[in-house]
Order: structure tokens, then C-alpha cells, then sequence
């Protein structure tokens, strides 16, 4: 498959924004001061990493024709997905055990043999809705061949997954209950919205759309969601809401958008080195991505530990 800069540009920093995010998880269920600030809005843009992945997922899978091939789903692009998740998984749960020091051999057992339905590692929630789409892949590739059914079903989308559902969220009772629509919806189309939606995305000619107007839209989009994070989360007398942060959410669907429509408008104006830097990176994106949360429990536990003994040999 042909490399596109700017789908390897989502990728990096879609994994940049999962480490963040992940990181930062701690310190934005502390008290409000200006870190906290810092964090949120950082945060604000990188809650859209995870829609970006199955974005460039959709454009990669539904803009090629082996897609429709069944062999090549079960013989090629599953084992590459499926092998490294399992063997990281299972890393991930003997790495918990020994840094948490939880000595208990069938405990141990029983979280490897859970694997195949319920995470190893919480972070790695997203792999079982991404390996879904990836098995309907041939299916959603159908939808895409037929122009009228693509826009009627991210119409469906958008309407039950992203908008009536962020005004349920948002908005005070018994107003919200106007908006409120069955979970099934979410279940059934949340993410495979956003494999769609990058497909579609893909497709647009972006010499059309000005550049400005993009960069202000995704912009103002960061400072709505970090500051309706901050007032949601006073409302909630200081206990962090997401509500604004939300995958599903309208405000991380648009930025989401505006950024990957903003990257690949762009795509000409890479520096060539740059491009270079990238392709060797990209290959390792997968393998951090299942590793990062392990790491970061690794240098949660032992960076103070170290502060705290620096200037000391053994």
C-alpha cells in the first residue's frame, strides 16, 4: 500500500495524543490550579486521537480493493493486528503484576485466558471495537460503493451517535431528556461512524476548503471544549467531567475532522526530511501504543523513588 505523509502524520501524533491523555488522567482528577489548566487544554485537543485511529484506519481499508478480498482480511491484516495485541496483552499483565506486586498466580491466569473479551490492560479498551470493524470491513466497503447509502448512514450517524447524544450530555434536566436516545445506537455505530467518516473525508478536494477557516474552526473547537470541561467540572464541584471530551461527543467529532481535513490539505507543504523522520517512526506506532500505559505505571511508581534518591550510588 502507496504511503500518504499526512495519513502517517495523523498517525504519530494520534499516539502522542493516547500518551498524553492516559498520562494526564491523574492529574485532572486533582484540584483545579494552573497545571490543571495546562492539562485540560492540552487534553482538549488530543481527546480526538482515538477517533483519528479508526479515521485513518477507514481511509486506508475502504480506499483499497484488496478490502473486499475475505483472504486477506483472515490471512494477512487480522494476524498482524491480533498477534502483537495478544502477546502485548498478556505482557501487560504480568508487567501490572510485578509493578503492583500483586502475587497471585490464578488471578494472573484468569486475566490472560479473559483476553479474547475483556482487556488486559484498561487502555487497551479500543482494540475489541477496532478488531469489530476491521472483521465488517469487506461490509462497510459495500456502503462506500454506492454514494447516496454512504451520506444516508453517516447522516443516521451523526444525527443519533454524535448530536442528540452531546445535547443529552450537556444540557440541564428535564431539557436533556428531549435529546436522550437508546445506547444501542453508540454500541452498534459509534466508532464504525468514524471509519466511515475517514473514508469519506479522504474523498474531499481540499483545494475547495480555505485553509484559515479550517485552522479557525479547529482552534475555537479546543477552546470550547476546554473551557466547557472547566465550568462542567466546577458545576460538578470539582469532580472531573468529560462531557465536552466524550469520543462520541459533536465537539471531538468536528475537531477530529477539522484536523484531518487540516493535515491533508497540508500534505504538500511537509518538509522532505521531515517525511523521512516520520516513515521510520510510523512502523513503531502500533507496538508503543499497546506498550505506553505499562510504561507510564512503570515511571509513576519509580520517577519518585528515583527524585528522591538522586545523587546516590547503590
Amino acid at each position: 500500500m502507496k504511503r500518504i505523509f499526512y495519513i502517517d502524520f495523523l498517525r504519530i501524533i494520534s499516539m502522542l495524543g493516547v500518551i498524553l491523555l492516559h498520562a494526564s488522567a491523574t492529574k485532572l482528577r486533582m484540584p483545579i490550579d494552573f497545571s490543571w489548566h495546562l492539562v485540560n487544554f492540552l487534553t482538549s485537543f488530543a481527546t480526538c486521537s482515538v477517533p483519528i485511529f479508526f479515521m485513518i484506519s477507514g481511509s486506508l481499508l475502504l480506499n483499497s480493493d484488496s478490502t473486499a478480498n475475505i483472504n486477506i482480511l483472515w490471512k494477512k491484516r487480522l494476524p498482524k493486528l491480533l498477534i502483537p495485541f495478544f502477546i502485548w496483552s498478556i505482557i501487560n499483565i504480568i508487567g501490572y503484576s510485578f509493578i503492583l506486586k500483586i502475587n497471585n498466580l490464578k488471578l494472573l491466569l484468569i486475566s490472560i485466558l479473559q483476553i479474547p473479551g475483556r482487556p488486559g490492560e484498561i487502555s487497551l479498551w479500543f482494540m475489541y471495537p477496532f478488531i469489530i470493524i476491521y472483521v465488517f470491513s469487506p461490509v462497510l466497503l459495500l456502503i462506500t460503493q454506492n454514494k447516496s447509502l454512504l451520506k444516508y448512514v453517516l447522516f443516521i450517524w451523526l444525527i443519533f451517535v454524535i448530536i442528540l447524544p452531546t445535547f443529552n450530555n450537556i444540557l440541564p434536566f428535564p431539557l436533556k431528556l428531549i435529546f436522550s436516545t437508546s445506547q444501542d445506537w453508540k454500541i452498534i455505530g459509534g466508532y464504525a461512524g468514524y471509519f466511515l467518516l475517514g473514508y469519506y473525508l479522504s474523498k474531499i478536494d481540499t483545494q475547495k476548503i480555505s485553509y484559515k477557516r479550517l485552522l479557525i474552526v479547529f482552534l475555537s473547537i479546543i477552546f470550547v471544549i476546554a473551557l466547557g470541561t472547566y465550568f462542567f467540572t466546577l458545576k460538578n464541584r470539582g469532580a472531573y467531567d468529560e462531557s465536552f471530551k466524550l469520543y462520541t461527543s459533536l465537539f471531538v467529532c468536528i475537531l477530529a475532522s477539522t484536523f484531518f481535513l487540516l493535515c491533508q490539505k497540508a500534505q504538500e507543504k511537509y518538509p522532505i526530511k521531515l517525511i523521512k523522520i516520520f516513515e521510520f517512526i510510523v512502523p513503531s506506532c502500533y507496538g508503543v501504543y499497546l506498550i505506553h500505559n505499562l510504561l507510564i505505571l512503570f515511571f509513576n511508581r519509580n520517577i519518585p523513588y528515583f527524585i528522591e534518591n538522586k545523587g546516590t550510588r547503590p
